[in-house]
Order: C-alpha cells, then sequence, then structure tokens
C-alpha cells in the first residue's frame, strides 16, 4: 500500500502506511519529494534542505493540496497572514496558494529569516514556526542556557514542544539520509544543534555593553 501510494503521489498515506510497518522503510517514512525545490530555496536562504523538508513532512505529510482548519495551506501550512508577510518582505508575488514550488519557496524564505533572526538556533527557530516569533523569544531568553533537550521539554505549551520533537527528529533522519548513515544517535544529534550559538550571542551582547 505504501508503495502504490507512493507512485500515485499520495505521500501522506504512503508515509502513514510505511509507519504501521514492524520494519521501517525510510525512503517510504521519509521520502523526498519536490527535492529540486527544496534544495533550490533552502540553499536562496541559508539552510540545510533537510530543515524544511522535516517541517513538510510534519506540517503536511508532503500534501501540498491540504488546507488545514486553522487556515494552513499547502505544504508548509502557510498562513494568509504570515504569507502575506513574507510576499512584502520579500519582493514576491503572494503565490503561495497557487503551487507547491511557490509554497516552497514561501516557506524556506521563512524558515530562513526565523534561523538567522534567532541565531541559528534550531529549536527556537522550530518553535517560533509553530507558535510565533513572540513566543519563542521569550522561551530563549528564559531557557536558552540549559542544555538542549532540557530547552525542548521546558517548552511550556505541549503542542509546540511535540512539535519541535518531532521536526528535529524528522531533520536528524533526513540528515542521516543525505549523509547515507544507518543510523541516528537522536539524543547526541538534538545536544549538539544549535550548540553554543545562543551563549556566543550572549557574550558578543556583553563585550559590546562593555566597550
Amino acid at each position: 500500500m505504501s508503495n502504490l501510494a507512493m507512485k500515485h503521489s499520495t505521500y501522506d498515506l504512503s508515509i502513514y502506511a510505511a509507519n504501521q510497518m514492524e520494519d521501517r522503510y525510510i525512503e517510504l517514512s521519509f521520502p523526498t519529494p519536490f527535492l529540486s525545490d527544496f534544495t533550490k530555496y533552502s540553499y536562496a536562504n541559508y539552510i540545510d534542505k533537510s530543515y524544511p523538508l522535516a517541517i513538510s513532512r510534519q506540517e503536511s505529510r508532503f500534501n501540498y493540496s491540504v488546507i488545514a482548519f486553522d487556515g494552513g495551506v499547502g505544504l508548509m501550512q502557510l498562513m494568509p497572514p504570515t504569507a502575506a508577510y513574507i510576499a512584502k518582505k520579500s519582493g514576491s508575488k503572494n503565490c503561495y496558494r497557487q503551487s507547491a514550488d511557490c509554497n516552497i519557496k514561501f516557506g524556506s524564505w521563512y524558515l530562513g529569516s526565523l534561523y538567522s533572526k534567532f541565531n541559528k538556533d534550531l529549536i527556537y527557530a522550530t518553535a517560533a514556526y509553530n507558535a510565533g516569533p513572540g513566543r519563542a523569544r521569550r522561551w530563549q531568553d528564559k531557557l536558552g542556557k540549559l542544555d538542549n533537550p532540557v530547552q525542548i521539554e521546558l517548552i511550556p505549551i505541549q503542542i509546540t514542544r511535540d512539535y519541535v520533537q518531532k521536526v528535529l527528529s524528522n531533520k536528524a533522519v533526513y540528515d542521516s539520509v543525505f549523509a547515507q548513515k544507518n543510523t541516528v544517535d537522536l539524543l547526541s544529534y538534538i545536544d549538539k544543534i544549535s550548540k553554543n550559538h545562543y551563549l556566543n550571542q550572549i557574550d558578543d551582547d556583553n563585550a559590546d555593553i562593555n566597550r
């Protein structure tokens, strides 16, 4: 069933069916549709291609036509106000509803913006994609000195906490796939991501103040 769904580009069903198997098939459970678009736009926005792939797997299971009950649209589940903001800031036509390519373009731009805004911290860039930059900034200010796994566990909104865990798990698998590795040490991966970026920013800020 998973293979059949994959052949018909019904990726959400393919992933669902693959996840029911006792033995996991990574190529079915973690497909890479639209890879050329994800690669192109992630490169343009200075993020790993595994990042928007991880977001899309969590948000839509790669169903490019889905519209969620809360208004999220397409592969990367962009909200209309967010898409309008992206179009304005990036100087692009607001085309996020019109094609998978544009949805990936807009979503990758937004991810790149958040990644930069949060000083290349995947935890809070991902939290911001789900819960908004304001909340994520408050959490980063409060939790940013702690170990990464602890930071994630202390995100106060359960939906966002689960979202961050799942997206980063997705990204770890995709990074492993692209590196042609057979295993993923998730705890080690989580512990190393974004390490010291926030603390280095604090040190830089303090140095500026001391000058």
